[in-house]
């Protein structure tokens, strides 16, 4: 019935994702290379978006949701999964360490290169974790704005209305 765009600044993960698409014989997805902070594509386009670890990678957050709100449809969802921030700080400090020593280990493990994951803990620092990103999205003029988090805060999917 539908189709889907995806969108990925990295080449090389389009590349993965179209021989995907291509392997699973699924024929109502597109992809384009591009920034989310300046998307290709027309205002009012898409009656939802999605974004997967995305927000916590860009420069400014509250630009990119000002971006997803331009190509959203009056009305449209955005729902934005990611890493969160466990309210409790001793909880948290755990996790950024767990997050650590296990991205090292992975990336050591899959490609040679401890640091291959170790931008994971880091990237969290700046980022305003699921109760900062709705806040912004209020800012930027959603709705109905909230969260839903999983693993104590660990991981979040916040969402909200183009209204």
């Amino acid at each position: 019935n539908g189709y889907a765009i995806g969108l990925d600044i990295t080449p090389a993960m389009l590349q993965i994702a179209e021989r995907k698409r291509r392997e699973q014989q699924i024929n109502n997805v597109g992809f384009h290379c591009g920034d989310i902070m300046r998307m290709p594509f027309a205002d009012q386009t898409f009656a939802c978006v999605t974004a997967g670890y995305a927000l916590r990678n860009v420069p400014d957050v509250e630009a990119a949701l000002i971006e997803i709100k331009r190509v959203l449809q009056p009305g449209g969802r955005f729902l934005s999964l990611d890493f969160g921030h466990p309210p409790n700080r001793f909880y948290r400090a755990a996790y950024l360490r767990y997050l650590s020593l296990v991205g090292a280990g992975v990336g050591w493990l899959l490609h040679g290169d401890a640091d291959t994951y170790r931008y994971i803990p880091e990237s969290l620092k700046l980022y305003p974790g699921q109760r900062g990103v709705q806040e912004m999205m209020t800012r930027a003029g959603f709705s109905k704005t909230g969260f839903r988090q999983f693993g104590g805060g660990i991981m979040a999917i916040n969402y909200g209305t183009k209204s």
